[in-house]
């Protein structure tokens, strides 16, 4: 049976996950794997050029990135035609609602 924490992140996951599909991306979920990337979202339209990039997304229950894990999502950034994102859940007046932002 998966710990608390692990569970807790796993359903963040697939919630994101349920977001991007809803927003009409093809979306895999990266399991367990601690790799920098908790999904990948691949738009699903023929807009040729116009159509938005790939995501690879970090999902965190804040928003805090650690430094390495930004860094190792701006090299695929960088070495791939993909936009790096950050996932997470909001605090104060907005609790409950999630914010998804490029990271830069």
């Amino acid at each position: 049976m998966p710990n608390a924490n692990y569970r807790k992140g796993a359903d963040f996951e697939r919630y994101v996950c349920r977001i991007y599909r809803h927003l009409g991306y093809f979306v895999v979920r990266s399991a367990g794997s601690h790799t920098p990337v908790d999904v990948v979202a691949i738009p699903c339209d023929d807009r040729g050029k116009d159509a938005p990039l790939p995501h690879l997304v970090q999902c965190k229950g804040n928003r805090v990135l650690p430094q390495a894990a930004r860094m190792k999502l701006e090299l695929l950034s960088q070495t791939h035609y993909v936009q790096p994102m950050l996932a997470y859940k909001m605090k104060g007046p907005f609790k409950g609602w999630t914010r998804c932002e490029e990271v830069v």
